[in-house]
């Protein structure tokens, strides 16, 4: 963003030109990790979350991200929240341990490759390398639930009771970054359907 300033470049212009370089550089990260690991065990979408879904703040953009993985029983996979600040592990998030562990693995590849490219890491762990931020689907729809519910005065579980309000309301701002589009499109209309009946 620096060097294009420095060449004249107006923030309209920066607006529309970086959330796309960031885009395109994740998903060269993505075809990198993936060409040392093999193919993917399941279809899977990488999507951001709060200001980066919005294309928002990008001179002091981190990484705010998850994973949405197809589920090839077609079934609801638990949602077990999981530590913020750690890394992802083998069987988290209820998927299949070789299916946590190859995504796990990927998704510190990218979490590496994108602080080396200046997009800092979440403080709290709000990324798809940390437990509880790759999940299918329905383990997406539980987690926006708990964090409606949080919002309105419903049990608090400690994956919303652990997100201030500005945060809480951030995730429901979902955008598909590169991956299996259609997934990512799933789990952000989950999103708007679940705030929407939260606001009734």
């Amino acid at each position: 963003a620096a060097v294009l300033l420095a060449e004249g470049a107006r923030a309209a212009t920066l607006s529309a030109t970086l959330p796309d370089l960031h885009d395109r550089m994740t998903a060269r990260l993505f075809e990198l990790g993936m060409a040392a690991l093999g193919a993917p065990p399941r279809p899977w979408c990488f999507m951001a979350f709060g200001r980066a879904a919005r294309r928002e703040a990008w001179f002091r953009h981190g990484q705010w991200n998850g994973l949405v993985v197809g589920d090839a029983a077609d079934t609801h996979a638990p949602d077990t929240h999981g530590v913020e600040g750690r890394d992802a592990v083998p069987g988290g998030a209820g998927l299949e341990e070789h299916v946590a562990a190859y995504f796990g693995t990927l998704a510190r590849f990218v979490r590496d490759g994108l602080r080396a490219l200046g997009f800092a890491p979440c403080p709290q762990g709000r990324m798809a390398a940390t437990p509880g931020w790759t999940l299918t689907v329905a383990g997406w729809r539980d987690r926006f639930l708990r964090l409606a519910g949080a919002e309105c005065g419903g049990t608090q579980t400690a994956g919303a009771v652990d997100m201030p309000l500005p945060a809480r309301l951030g995730m429901f701002d979902v955008r598909p970054v590169c991956g299996d589009a259609a997934l990512g499109l799933r789990v952000a209309a989950v999103a708007d359907a679940v705030l929407a009946d939260a606001v009734q």
